[in-house]
C-alpha cells in the first residue's frame, strides 16, 4: 500500500478526549503526522462538526488542539462484536 501522506506517521499509544460542543469522548490515538492524527473512537463523528482534542502524553501533561474531520470508515473491533470508528 502507498503511503498518501506527505509527512511519515509515527505509531502510538496515546489516548485522548476528543471533545465536540459538551460531548467527550475518550479514544486512543493509532498514530500522529506533522498533517494529522488518525484516532479510534467508539461513536461515528461529524466532519462538519468542529472539534478539539487532548491528548495524554505520559510524563508530558496534555496537549489540546482543534480538529477537522477529514476522513471517517468503519473498522470491526477485534476484542469486540462491536464497531468502532
Amino acid at each position: 500500500v502507498q503511503e498518501r501522506r506527505r509527512e511519515p506517521r509515527v505509531q502510538s499509544r496515546l489516548h485522548g478526549q476528543l471533545t465536540r460542543g459538551r460531548e467527550r469522548i475518550r479514544v486512543r490515538i493509532v498514530d500522529v503526522s506533522e498533517g494529522g492524527v488518525c484516532l479510534l473512537s467508539p461513536v461515528w463523528l461529524d466532519p462538519k462538526k468542529p472539534a478539539a482534542i487532548a491528548i495524554e502524553v505520559p510524563g508530558r501533561g496534555r496537549a489540546r488542539v482543534q480538529v477537522e474531520i477529514w476522513h471517517i470508515r468503519r473498522e470491526k473491533s477485534r476484542s469486540s462484536s462491536g464497531k468502532i470508528w
